[in-house]
C-alpha cells in the first residue's frame, strides 16, 4: 500500500556486533569437588548468577572454589593470576542467604598463603595487574615429558612472566630434563610448583637435577 514504509528487516551484523561488546561473565572454577557435589554446585551457580564454570582457570576466572586443600594445578593458576582461592562452603553459605556471600570469611590464607597475597596486590593495581615472579629467570626450556604436562607447566610459566623457549640452546632453565649446556640450570618441575605456592622465585640448590633432593615441606600432592 502506498504511505506505507517497508518493514526493515533486522541486521544480524548488528546482533554480532551488539554480542561483541557485551562483557563476558566471570568464571568460577572448581577443582578437588567430588562428582556429588559438583552435581550440586553447577546448578547453584545458575540459580544465583553471575558466573560461567570454566574447567580450568582462563583469562575470566576470579574464583577458585576447593573442595579440599590439595594444590592442584588449578589452585595454582589462580594463585598466581590473583584469584579468590576459596573453600567449598562458600557456596554452600551462598545458598543459604539466596546470594553470593563475601568471600573473605572462606578464603584459604592458611592453606595458601601466596594465594591471597596475590589477590591483593591484584586488586591494588587492577587492570595494570601483571604478574612478574619468574620474570627475572631468563629463558626457560620445559621438557616434552614433564609432570605435571608440558602444557600446564608453560601456562603456569608464562602467567608469572617467564619467557619460554622451545630450545635448550636457548634455554637458562631447564625444567624435568638436562640440557648438554654448562651455563643451564636443571631443575625438577617441583621447583614451578613451590616457587608459586611460596609466592617467590625458590632458590635452584634443592631442585637441581644433578644432586638428590629432600622433600620439601608443603609439596604435598603435586
Amino acid at each position: 500500500e502506498r504511505g506505507k514504509e517497508p518493514k526493515r528487516r533486522r541486521s544480524r551484523g548488528s546482533d554480532h556486533t551488539r554480542q561483541a561488546f557485551l562483557k563476558p561473565k566471570p568464571t568460577l572454577v572448581l577443582t578437588s569437588v567430588c562428582s556429588k557435589d559438583q552435581g550440586v554446585v553447577c546448578p547453584i551457580v545458575g540459580r544465583l548468577g553471575g558466573f560461567e564454570l570454566s574447567n580450568s582457570v582462563c583469562p575470566s576466572t576470579t574464583h577458585v572454589v576447593c573442595g579440599s586443600a590439595r594444590r592442584t594445578v588449578n589452585v595454582l593458576a589462580g594463585t598466581i593470576k590473583g584469584c579468590w582461592v576459596i573453600s567449598l562452603e562458600w557456596v554452600w553459605k551462598s545458598l543459604e542467604a539466596g546470594h553470593w556471600v563475601e568471600e573473605e570469611p572462606y578464603e584459604m590464607a592458611n592453606e595458601f598463603p601466596a594465594a591471597q597475597l596475590f589477590r591483593l596486590e591484584r586488586k591494588q593495581a587492577g587492570l595494570l595487574y601483571q604478574p612478574n615472579l619468574f620474570n627475572r629467570c631468563g629463558s626457560v626450556f620445559i621438557a616434552s615429558a614433564a609432570k605435571p604436562p608440558m602444557e600446564q607447566l608453560e601456562q603456569l610459566l608464562t602467567m608469572g612472566g617467564a619467557k619460554v623457549t622451545g630450545s635448550t640452546r636457548k634455554a637458562d632453565v631447564c625444567v624435568g630434563c638436562k640440557s648438554g649446556r654448562r651455563d643451564t640450570t636443571n631443575v625438577s618441575e617441583q621447583w614451578v610448583l613451590d616457587s608459586i605456592t611460596n609466592g617467590q622465585v625458590l632458590p635452584f640448590d634443592e631442585y637441581l637435577l644433578d644432586c638428590p633432593r629432600p622433600l620439601r615441606p608443603g609439596s604435598p600432592e603435586l
